[in-house]
């Protein structure tokens, strides 16, 4: 991606197989990721999984993880270690 007079490599995660429209599309990456790449736009694309997914029925604690992992402002972004300590996960069971 082509971003001033340098470009930036992403990755490919928003790939689908042939045919298949992207859930989370390019213009979808939060503006600093075109200035540099932190792991907080990961963490950003995990919250817009989320809200993209479909699911109408997310607990209070899922939109309150949804909304903290989507937060503008990347340095109060949940980090990954930080999000697994959220109250979502305090009801799900592990094997």
């Amino acid at each position: 991606m082509k971003h001033k007079d340098c470009w930036v490599l992403l990755d490919y995660e928003h790939s689908v197989k042939a045919g298949q429209t992207p859930r989370i599309q390019l213009s979808d990456w939060p503006s600093e990721t075109t200035v540099s790449y932190e792991t907080s736009a990961d963490m950003y694309l995990v919250g817009l999984l989320i809200s993209k997914s479909g699911i109408t029925n997310l607990s209070e604690a899922a939109h309150d993880l949804e909304n903290k992992l989507k937060c503008s402002d990347n340095t109060k972004r949940l980090s990954a270690p930080k999000a697994l300590e959220h109250s979502f996960f305090d009801s799900c069971k592990y094997l």
